[in-house]
């Protein structure tokens, strides 16, 4: 697969462990079962019943790139929206 954006193919890890894409089978409602990247919001929204003491930790790093990452903005998102707890963290208060 190549980035959307960039068209750099990714690197596939080169280890013998199977991999499993969201397309491998076998599938649940159009998604791998096996897959771990499919799994997110699933999640969140299970540990947040599950565990409703639970909060989400938003660790920054020093230069705010965490931001930038389209997986950790919608991790924020998805913590929002269900209502889990958050808490912001900074490198320190000189990084703002």
């Amino acid at each position: 697969e190549a980035d959307p954006v960039t068209r750099v193919v990714y690197d596939v890890c080169t280890c013998s462990t199977q991999k499993h894409w969201n397309s491998t089978e076998p599938l649940f409602k159009g998604n791998s079962v096996d897959c771990e990247m499919n799994k997110f919001h699933d999640m969140m929204a299970y540990i947040s019943v599950a565990s409703p003491e639970s909060a989400q930790i938003i660790a920054v790093d020093a230069k705010f790139e965490l931001f930038s990452r389209a997986w950790c903005v919608a991790e924020i998102a998805k913590a929002d929206t269900i209502g889990m707890p958050q808490h912001l963290k900074l490198l320190s208060h000189k990084s703002l």
